[in-house]
């Protein structure tokens, strides 16, 4: 309880949310989660390890000090532009750091040991695949972290390690909504009606116009 306690106040002093950078969850199926990073950091990153790491993690701000793993299995990285300053970052699933599946990393090209520094833009999107591996309740509590770190816990001092910052939230973007393809048991009534319209449309005028005929006397 209290070591629970101990997280959440260190979590609420230094990890307040920097708001240019966006994090957007572009597609998250269970096969394939697709996402973009674009913005600027507003402050220096920070971190006792490595201040030039950043992780997508799951539900982080309420598991503190916590590994909450939500991808299943190593997804294949089969595209990514994310660019730190134009220059391509590296990007690993649940590896360094730690050999979890709680986090997806990127490095600063310049070395995990450099923050990333105030002004440093970030651009890009990546998309991984990998059957069954995600689960696309979870996307809007994915969260944008910075800073790998160490904190103290418990009573005695003894060390623990995780992120130093939120950076941004995801922002989940809507599926577009399918156009109705009619079925083809659709179109045959659909054909069926128009036809059946116009057959007796052409019997009515073709009535009116025998009845209208005056007969010839021999």
């Amino acid at each position: 309880m209290f070591k629970k306690l101990f997280f959440l106040l260190i979590a609420f002093y230094v990890a307040p949310t920097q708001a240019s950078l966006i994090f957007t969850v572009d597609e998250m199926t269970t096969d394939k989660l697709t996402f973009s990073i674009n913005g600027t950091f507003d402050e220096d990153s920070v971190g006792v390890i490595s201040p030039g790491v950043l992780a997508i993690k799951y539900d982080w701000t309420n598991n503190f000090g916590d590994y909450t793993d939500f991808i299943t299995g190593h997804p294949t990285v089969t595209s990514s532009t994310i660019a730190v300053n134009g220059a391509l970052a590296d990007i690993n699933v649940g590896s360094t750091p730690h050999s979890t599946n709680d986090a997806i990393y990127f490095y600063n090209p310049l070395g995990s040991q450099y923050a990333f520094t105030a002004g440093t833009t970030l651009s890009g999107s990546a998309t991984l695949e990998l059957l069954n591996a995600f689960d696309p309740s979870v996307a809007a509590e994915l969260e944008l972290l910075s800073g790998y770190t160490m904190v103290y816990t418990g009573v005695f001092p003894v060390f623990d390690y995780d992120w130093a910052r939120l950076e941004a939230t995801a922002q989940v973007l809507s599926a577009p909504t399918p156009s109705v393809v009619p079925l083809p048991t659709t179109l045959l009534l659909i054909l069926s009606g128009l036809l059946m319209f116009a057959f007796n449309r052409a019997r009515t005028q073709y009535s009116s116009a025998v009845g209208g005929l005056t007969p010839i006397n021999a």
